[in-house]
């Protein structure tokens, strides 16, 4: 991963961005697709500007994960940031000459519910399987018409950083815990 510097970045917001940016260069179509439209400048203008909004919206905030659903097909994605107290949600089109784009973040106090999909129980589990190994994550947010779905993606890059879904689960049923209480 190569530093993403700026000399009026802070080390926490510098420690921050090369932080997203090898998260975002996990997911191989995003890669590819900032790769192969980069030019003498350096990255596509879509790339830098997700990169930078999404920054922007985890001011003040840990990163916990990221995932990217992309389509392949229409050189578009969905970029979903977990961080400690914010869902960011970004849509970018990476198709040339396009400039369609959305970033917003909401509150995680939000969360209602949360569930879990986990496909091979625990009782009789083969032992070079992990428990809980690569769970899905289903959060209810107020606010959002369907639930969110968070689970490990077939479109990271080899070697590439992948969140750790347990700890996924456990920061939200954090959230739902101190929701109870308000």
């Amino acid at each position: 991963m190569s530093s993403i510097s700026h000399p009026s970045l802070s080390n926490e917001d510098a420690a921050r961005a090369d932080d997203l940016h090898d998260w975002l260069m996990s997911s191989r179509p995003l890669e590819w697709w900032a790769e192969s439209a980069s030019t003498a400048g350096g990255l596509p203008r879509w790339y830098t500007r997700l990169h930078s909004e999404l920054l922007l919206l985890t001011t003040g905030d840990e990163v916990e994960a990221v995932f990217v659903t992309p389509n392949v097909e229409k050189f578009a994605a969905v970029v979903t940031v977990v961080s400690t107290h914010r869902l960011i949600f970004a849509r970018v089109d990476a198709e040339e000459g396009s400039d369609s784009y959305e970033a917003h973040a909401i509150s995680r106090r939000g969360v209602r519910d949360v569930r879990v999909e986990e496909r091979f129980g625990l009782i009789g589990r083969d032992s070079r399987r992990d428990w809980p190994g690569d769970l899905t994550v289903i959060v209810d947010v107020a606010g959002l018409a369907e639930p969110l779905r968070f689970g490990p993606s077939p479109h990271t890059t080899v070697g590439a950083r992948k969140p750790d879904m347990y700890a996924v689960l456990q920061s939200f049923l954090a959230n739902l815990g101190a929701n109870r209480s308000l």
